[in-house]
């Protein structure tokens, strides 16, 4: 639940500040990365990978 609101949250910034959409699907692609990255490296249980859902 918490990327789908900082996804949204990065969505109305993008909007509000009329940012390319290229910007906004980079700022996109890293939050998926980053989350992505965060399940693979941490261990099982862990209390940020169980935060990102």
């Amino acid at each position: 639940m918490t990327v789908v609101l900082t996804a949204l949250a990065l969505l109305a910034l993008g909007w509000v500040l009329r940012l390319p959409g290229r910007l906004v699907a980079l700022m996109l692609a890293v939050l998926w990365a980053a989350t992505l990255l965060a399940h693979l490296v941490l261990p099982e249980g862990h209390a940020i990978a169980r935060a990102l859902g």
